[in-house]
């Protein structure tokens, strides 16, 4: 490597390096802003919250757990990409304000395609069309 590349090189590793203990030092509420407004990240887990109902509430759909594992992973690392520590990931999915606010929104959904508490299956008639479509949520789901 040429001495300015290395210079360049040396001089991104030298400002990543300044810029982690910066956001390590975020404030978890701007933390959780951020991480709910990048849009991967949060439909991802909004994928995952609507899978992970369907599942629960149809005997006839399952999770494609090895799946569901590798996606959350992804955005695990999506996160941390952005410069966030594991600590904060973790605290922004523990947040209770923030499992609320997916809740609502989960809650939503399902009404919006006809999901009805205490009917199974309202719930595996959206699972099953979710797989149909190829959503983000039937990919992680299968029929028994």
């Amino acid at each position: 490597m040429k001495g300015g590349a290395m210079r360049i090189l040396a001089t991104g590793l030298l400002c990543a390096a300044l810029a982690a203990p910066a956001l390590a030092a975020q404030p978890q509420a701007e933390v959780n802003a951020a991480l709910r407004g990048d849009a991967q990240i949060y439909n991802g887990l909004f994928a995952m919250a609507v899978g992970d109902q369907i599942r629960r509430n149809c005997d006839t759909i399952d999770a494609r757990m090895v799946r569901a594992i590798t996606f959350a992973r992804s955005l695990e690392r999506r996160a941390r990409s952005l410069g966030f520590t594991e600590v904060q990931v973790r605290a922004f999915l523990d947040s209770r304000e923030e499992k609320d606010r997916m809740r609502a929104q989960v809650e939503r959904y399902f009404a919006q395609n006809g999901v009805r508490s205490g009917e199974p299956e309202t719930y595996c008639v959206l699972g099953r069309a979710e797989i149909a479509r190829g959503s983000q949520a039937g990919s992680l789901l299968r029929t028994r």
